[in-house]
Order: structure tokens, then sequence, then C-alpha cells
């Protein structure tokens, strides 16, 4: 049975793919295990959000008492039932009302159903609640305060249908035929932090999968003919006269890209965006990057002027390292690579913390309450090419030599996240992977369809357009009807990580667009 895993970007994740190796996972990802024969999904969902619709509705139900005061609300326990048809998950929670009449402490247990479902609209049932309490002082002349409370809850929320994490995706008319599942049953399961997550299999007939993905793929738009880069020249010129720069507090003297809204700059995104730039040959970009590295460390951050700052939950992320690997294929900066790798090989740390022990992973940074810097296959691959490349292999742990055996990474999975991942910056960042591979000359017909994909889901973005079509006219005619030279009080979006509905290129940082036009020189 040929298997793997994806770490699914859906409402809260980002994505990763990855193997049966896999011990370190994203908190609050949805994963899906794939097989073909026949062809079913595991799907995980943190519980945790699951448990704030419930928590909401106990909160809403008590409030409707007179003078209630919660003291505190604790989550005490969840649970799993299966059926053949229905699944139920039962939510208990503590809570500890203070009325004037005295204090009560009540448990409540909301039963949640998921029947059978569309993923292109899943939704789950509360189908209603039982509160029991114990009373003290003169409010135990309110005999009846359990039923109270439990007839308010199940009033509230009884056979209301309840949103699951978003799957906006598959309502893409692209992506419609996969849109049909059936929950064959499910268990409770752990994350990399040790949280529960409700697991899910849902099946599909054999071969829908890969049949699917190759149509979704043949809809792409078609070249039209060889860019006429010369009819881009006036508007890259304009462009790059009027897009906005950050003076440098960290560097006086030196101005680098980033994103503004009125008077206020926006760096906390510019290792990637530097990162792209510099690989089309923005020259202060590449510059850009090399000075987020802290050279007595190793460490790369954010940008320039976010060097040691520790008000970011999120140091760095996946995302922000991709850019850096973008200006090292660039520049070919084996100092930094050397300094990056050293760093790299004292950031050993066990997950989500050194009690639990959950795993045991590298970072890319020193502080990350998401887990955004844990480095996974891609990070390894890149890391691995790089140092082949530089002779640095020495500087690798060994055990992190060969990611696709301790990690299941393959670029084959790349068709799947183009599909999966929800259309906005999820989606961009399959982008920015199959741009590093080409950049990076590396190929194959699995990174060529996932380009493809991503072009049939959205047709009309420039960046999906060019990574599956190179520089071809199209691309052109697109990126001229989006970026203008019409003056914007708000600079401050990278609108190919956008959805097209969104309409994000009205409010463009200018850099999205000297990106596209760039590349097609």
């Amino acid at each position: 049975m040929n298997r793997f895993l994806l770490l699914l970007l859906l409402a809260c994740a980002s994505v990763h793919a990855y193997g049966a190796k896999l011990n370190v996972s994203r908190p609050q990802g949805i994963s899906l295990e794939i097989s073909t024969s026949p062809d079913y999904v595991r799907v995980q969902v943190p519980t945790e959000l699951l448990e704030r619709r419930a928590y909401a509705e106990v909160s809403k139900a008590v409030r409707q008492f007179k003078h209630p005061v919660v003291r505190s609300m604790l989550l005490q326990g969840f649970s799993f039932g299966r059926g053949d048809t229905t699944h139920e998950i039962a939510i208990q929670i503590a809570v500890h009302v203070q009325h004037i009449l005295g204090k009560s402490d009540c448990t409540v247990r909301i039963r949640m159903l998921l029947p059978l479902m569309s993923l292109a609209n899943p939704r789950a049932v509360i189908a209603g609640s039982k509160a029991n309490c114990d009373v003290g002082g003169d409010i135990a002349m309110l005999t009846d305060l359990s039923a109270k409370l439990s007839q308010s809850i199940s009033d509230g929320i009884r056979n209301t249908n309840t949103s699951l994490p978003a799957v906006e995706m598959f309502k893409e008319p692209a992506l419609a035929p996969l849109g049909s599942m059936v929950l064959a049953n499910g268990d409770i399961c752990l994350d990399s932090a040790g949280r529960d997550n409700l697991c899910l299999r849902l099946v599909w007939p054999t071969g829908v999968l890969d049949s699917a993905l190759n149509a979704i793929a043949s809809l792409a738009p078609a070249g039209h003919q060889p860019v006429d880069a010369a009819a881009l020249a006036p508007l890259l010129t304009k462009l790059e006269e009027i897009a906005p720069y950050k003076d440098s507090v960290r560097y006086p003297g030196f101005r680098y890209p980033a994103k503004r809204s009125g008077h206020d700059y926006d760096d906390g995104d510019m290792s990637i965006f530097g990162g792209l730039l510099c690989s089309v040959g923005v020259e202060v970009a590449c510059e850009l990057v090399r000075r987020a590295q802290r050279e007595s460390t190793g460490q790369f951050w954010r940008s320039p002027d976010n060097i040691g700052n520790w008000s970011y939950e999120n140091q760095f992320s996946g995302d922000q390292f991709t850019g850096v690997i973008n200006y090292l294929l660039r520049k070919g900066d084996t100092a930094a690579l050397s300094r990056y790798l050293e760093f790299l090989s004292l950031q050993r740390h066990y997950l989500p913390d050194p009690v639990l022990r959950f795993g045991i992973a590298s970072k890319s940074c020193l502080q990350d309450r998401e887990f955004t810097c844990v480095l996974q296959g891609e990070e390894w691959f890149w890391l691995n090419f790089l140092a082949n490349r530089h002779g640095l292999t020495q500087l690798v742990p060994a055990d992190e030599r060969d990611p696709a055996k301790k990690y299941g990474h393959s670029w084959d999975l790349l068709p799947y996240r183009a599909a999966f991942a929800e259309a906005n910056y999820e989606l961009h960042l399959v982008g920015v992977q199959i741009w590093t591979l080409q950049k990076a000359g590396i190929t194959s017909p699995a990174i060529r369809q996932a380009a493809a994909i991503m072009a049939s889901r959205q047709p009309l973005n420039p960046f999906y357009l060019l990574l599956h079509l190179g520089k071809d006219q199209r691309v052109a005619n697109v990126v001229s009807q989006k970026c203008t030279t019409n003056l914007s009080n708000n600079e401050d979006e990278w609108a190919w990580e956008r959805n097209e509905s969104k309409q994000a290129w009205k409010n463009s940082m200018r850099w999205d667009c000297i990106f596209v036009i760039r590349a097609l020189q």
C-alpha cells in the first residue's frame, strides 16, 4: 500500500509534507494520510477548534442568568464515539459560577455529531447538552439550576450547524470532484505538542485522487507566445521608482524594500520577499537578506531591523527560510551558509518542551511559540543541497543528511499540496518551493504538474502562471493589468499570496510586481 502524509493548509496550518518517519509535525495542522488502494485520507483536526465553540456556547448560556459571574471555566475532557454513519464527540467543561445568592460548581457535557458529509460543506451538529451543578448558599433555592443551565445551553446550540475548519478549496470549481467524501471512522490522536486532535478517516473510490489531479492540471491556461520583455521596461522602471523603502535603524544609511501603510513600514516578512527579489537580480534585496543574519551567531531574522527582536512570538518561520535559501542560491554566500549551519547545529530542542519530550528537532530561531521554526524534510533538503554545493557537508548533523529516509521527503508530493492548500498564502508557499526548485535547476513531472494545478486553481495569478508557463506573454498581460503606477496610501500587500477574490493587487507593495516583471526579462 503506497502511503504518505501531508500537512494540509486549511484554516490554521502552514503547508508541510512529511512521511511515515516523521516524529514532529506543526501544531494546529490538519494532516492527511493518503492511500491509493483504496483512496482514503486521514484528517487530523485540532480538538481545540471544537472546544472553543463549546466553550463559547456555555459562556453565552451562563450569561442568561441574572447577576452571574463566571469565575473560572476549565475544559476537562474530550471523548470520541464511533458509529457506522455518525460519530459523536463529547466535550466536558467545568464551570464555577458566583451569583449574588451564592456559588455553584457545574459540569457541562456537550454532544456534537459528525454525520456523513462532503468536504465542500463539512458540518458538525451540536445535538444537546447536560449540566450537573453542586450549589451552595442561598443559590440552593434555585434547585433547578442544573436543568435551567442545560436547557439554556441546549436552546442556544441544539441542532445548530457548526462549521468545522474551513475547507474552502473544495468549493473551487477545479476541485469540486474531490469534495465528496464519506466519513469512515475516527479516533483521538496527538499533535507534536501532545495536544488532542480528532482523527477522521475519509474515503474516495479507488483511483479518484490521481485522476482528479490530472483533470485539474489539464485546466491550466495554455501559453500564448514568448514574452515581449522590452514592452514591460517602462512599467518596471516606474515601479522601481515608486516602490517603498524603509530607512534602516540598525544600519544607518541603508534603505531596503518593505511594505508601507501611510507613514508606517512593515518589514516582518522581508526575508522571504527579499529572497525572492534577490533571485531575480534585485541587489538591494540580496543585501537585505545578507544583513538579516547576525554574523556573531549565524541566525537569520525576519529583516535587518528585526535582528534581536523578541517581541515576535515567532522570530522566524519556514516561509522566511525559503527566502534565505533563494538568497544563498543566487549569491553563493559560503560564509553566510557556514555560519547558518553552525548556528542550526546548536539548536536541537525537545518538543514541545524539555519535560514532555514528545520529539526532538532543530529550530531556525530561538523563540517560536507556534513551532514555526522547526526544521523538517524540505528545509533539510535545501540545507543538504547547498552544503554539498559549497563543500560544507560536515556541518550538517549526521542524522539530517537523508531527509527522504528520515522525513519521507519527496517532491512527488507537490501536486497533492498544490491541490489541497488553501488558495491564499499557503498555496503561495507551495509556489515558492516550485520557484526555488526551478532556480536550482531541479525539475520533474510532479513539479510541473504542481505548477499546472496552481495555475488552474488561480488562473489570473501572474506568479502561478509564471511557474506554469515561464516567460510567456500571457503572464506579461496579466501582470500589466494588475500592476499600475497609481499613487496609493497603502502599499502593504504581496498580492500573489492572496486569493484572487481579495483583489490584493489594489494595495500592492510594488515589489511583488517588480519580482514577476524581472522574472520575465
